[in-house]
C-alpha cells in the first residue's frame, strides 16, 4: 500500500489552535487571551477528525477495527508526557509545600479532571478528549457488528451526529437555567455538554471516507464561498460576546465547532484551479508548532505560572518582553518534552504494535483532490 503523508494543513491548524490557546494564560494582550481560548474547540473539532480518520482508514484497509490495538497506541501517545507533567508537579508541591486537595489528584489521576477536580486549569479538556477516545471505538464496532454485507455499517452515523448535537445543546440550555451564576467549571468543561465538538468531526471525517463525492461538490463547488461566510458569521458571537454570556456556552458552542469544522473542510480540499504556493516561513512556524502542539499544551500554564510570579516580583519588566519570552520558553521546553519522551515512546510503540496497514498516524493522509490515486480514503 503507498505510504501516505502527513497533511501541512492540519499542521498548521492545529499550531493555530495552540498558538490561541498559549495567548491565554500570561495575558499582554487583551485580544488574544480574550479569544485565545476557543484554541481547545479547534482542537476539540481535528481531535475528532483525525481520530476518527484513524478509525475508517483500519476498517477500509482490513474491514475490522482493532480495539486494544486503538487503546494501547492511545495510551502510549497521550499517558507518558501527561504523567510525567503530573508526576513532576507532586515533586514541586512537596518540596516547596503547596497544598492540594487529595480530589484534584485523583482527577488528574484517573482523567475526571472536569467533573472531580483538578491540580492544573487546563487539563480539563484532556478529560474530555479521553472520554471521547473511550466511546467513539465501541460505538463505531458496534455499528460494525450491526452491518448487513456491502453495507455501509456507519451509515446511521450522520444521524448519531445530529441526535448527540441536540442532545448537548439541550444539556447546555438546561445547565444554563439550573445555573445561572456563571463557572467556567459548570458551564465549559463536563465531556458530557462538549463531547459533540468531537462528534463533529467524527462526521465530516465519515463524508470525508465514505461520501467524498458529496462533500468535494460541497466545499469546491460553487458552495464554497456561502460555506465560508456562513463558517465566519458563525464564529462572530465567540468573538464579540464575552465568555459569560449564556448564549456563548449554550448555542455559542455549536456554532463555534460549525466554524472551525468548515474551516477544516476548506483547508483540505482546495479548488482545482488554485495554484499551489509555498508557504512562507511564518505558516511553516505555524505548522511546525502543530507538530508538537500536545507536549505544548501541556507544558505552557506551567511556564505561564513561572512567569507570572517572576512579573509579580518584577513589575518593572516590560509585560511584552516578559510574555515573548514565555512563550519562547513554552516553546523549548514543550518540543524538549516531545523529543526527550513523546517520540521514542511513539518509535516504541511502533515497533511493540505496529498500527494496521497503511493507517500510520504520523503519516496519514488527507488529501482531498479525487485526481490523486490511491489516497486510502472514500472507496465509494
Amino acid at each position: 500500500m503507498k505510504t501516505r503523508e502527513r497533511l501541512f494543513e492540519l499542521d498548521v491548524l492545529r499550531g493555530i489552535a495552540i498558538l490561541l490557546v498559549m495567548g491565554v494564560h500570561v495575558p499582554a494582550y487583551p485580544i488574544w487571551s480574550t479569544i485565545g481560548g476557543w484554541g481547545v474547540d479547534l482542537f476539540f473539532v481535528l481531535s475528532g477528525f483525525l481520530i476518527s480518520n484513524l478509525l475508517f482508514t483500519e476498517y477500509q484497509d482490513t474491514g475490522d477495527i482493532q480495539l486494544l490495538r486503538f487503546f494501547f497506541r492511545r495510551a502510549l501517545k497521550l499517558y507518558p508526557s501527561f504523567y510525567l507533567l503530573l508526576g513532576l508537579t507532586m515533586v514541586y508541591c512537596f518540596f516547596w509545600h503547596v497544598p492540594f486537595r487529595k480530589q484534584d489528584l485523583l482527577g488528574e489521576l484517573v482523567l475526571t479532571q472536569n467533573y472531580i477536580g483538578k491540580i492544573w486549569g487546563h487539563t480539563w479538556s484532556l478529560a474530555v478528549e479521553e472520554h471521547f477516545y473511550l466511546l467513539l471505538p465501541l460505538v463505531l464496532t458496534l455499528m460494525m457488528r450491526r452491518r448487513t454485507k456491502n453495507e455501509d455499517p456507519f451509515q446511521a452515523l450522520p444521524y448519531l451526529f445530529l441526535g448527540v448535537a441536540v442532545s448537548c445543546l439541550l444539556l447546555r440550555v438546561g445547565n444554563a437555567w439550573r445555573h445561572p451564576v456563571f463557572s467556567y467549571h459548570v458551564h465549559y468543561e463536563p465531556s458530557h455538554l462538549r463531547i459533540d465538538s468531537l462528534f463533529f468531526g467524527v462526521f465530516l471525517s465519515y463524508l470525508h471516507n465514505f461520501r467524498r463525492p458529496f462533500l468535494q461538490k460541497l466545499v469546491s463547488g460553487p458552495w464554497r464561498l456561502p460555506l465560508s461566510i456562513a463558517g465566519i458569521l458563525a464564529l462572530s458571537p465567540a468573538l464579540l460576546l464575552p465568555a459569560t454570556d449564556p448564549i456563548i456556552y449554550t448555542v455559542g458552542f455549536t456554532l463555534v465547532y460549525f466554524s472551525f469544522g468548515t474551516m477544516l473542510l476548506l483547508s483540505i480540499y482546495k479548488e482545482k484551479e488554485r495554484t499551489r504556493a509555498k508557504p512562507g516561513i511564518a505558516v511553516q512556524s505555524i505548522a511546525r508548532m502543530g507538530a508538537y502542539s500536545y507536549t505544548l499544551y501541556l507544558w505552557h500554564v506551567p511556564m505561564a505560572q513561572v512567569f507570572g510570579s517572576i512579573a509579580s516580583r518584577l513589575p518593572a519588566v516590560n509585560e511584552y518582553v516578559l510574555h515573548a519570552v514565555y512563550f519562547a520558553t513554552s516553546m523549548a521546553v514543550g518540543i524538549l518534552a516531545s523529543k526527550l519522551v513523546e517520540r521514542p515512546i511513539l518509535k516504541l510503540r511502533d515497533f511493540v504494535w505496529p498500527a494496521s496497514g497503511s493507517n500510520r498516524e504520523t503519516r496519514a493522509s488527507f488529501r482531498a483532490e479525487p485526481e490523486i490515486p490511491e489516497s486510502g480514503f472514500s472507496k465509494a
